[in-house]
């Protein structure tokens, strides 16, 4: 394998050269713990419509606070330029967005981004049975959520799904068909 000590250049150049664009490591950070932040959002509603607790806010911060680190020593230690670290933080977060909205039902809207998404081909977007979302419910116990209630916080979409789900068995049980 060969180093930087076969190059007969000059050493601040060489230095320069061995830099890459973009930041393989900034690229991996920010797409890994971004991820991770947007998971604690979801599951812990750090950002729904209730104040919660201090403690959430800072679990969610942590894997951020980590990936800016990690990023901002690698200019610091002069393994990449600032826009090197840059653009692999921007890959990143394109990617940890994008794959967290492959896996959940939204990425911003509280009510929603705790649900995954089914893995079997739908007819249309967002065919949900009443017993998976009472298992993908999210953890906290705050604005409604994880009372015991199908829906989540209240006057929800899935509070019509609610509603419609009792109307069909309603309609089983009086053999309305």
């Amino acid at each position: 394998m060969f180093d930087r000590s076969i190059c007969t250049g000059n050493e601040k150049e060489i230095n320069f050269a061995l830099q890459s664009m973009p930041s393989g490591h900034a690229t991996a950070a920010f797409a890994s713990l971004v991820y991770c932040s947007l998971y604690l959002n979801a599951k812990l509603k750090v950002f729904a419509n209730y104040r919660p607790q201090y403690w959430k806010f800072v679990l969610f911060y942590a894997p951020l606070l980590g990936a800016v680190l990690i990023a901002s020593s690698l200019t610091i230690d002069h393994y990449h330029h600032w826009y090197d670290v840059l653009a692999g933080s921007v890959i990143g977060i394109m990617f940890a967005v994008g794959s967290y909205r492959f896996q959940y039902a939204s990425v911003w809207d509280y009510r929603f981004n705790h649900i995954p998404l089914p893995r079997i081909e739908a007819d249309h977007g967002f065919d949900y049975h009443l017993d998976q979302l009472q298992e993908s419910m999210s953890a906290s116990k705050k604005g409604g959520w994880k009372n015991g209630h199908i829906h989540g916080a209240p006057f929800d979409a899935t509070a019509t799904l609610s509603v419609l789900h009792t109307a069909v068995q309603m309609r089983g049980e009086l053999n309305l068909e």
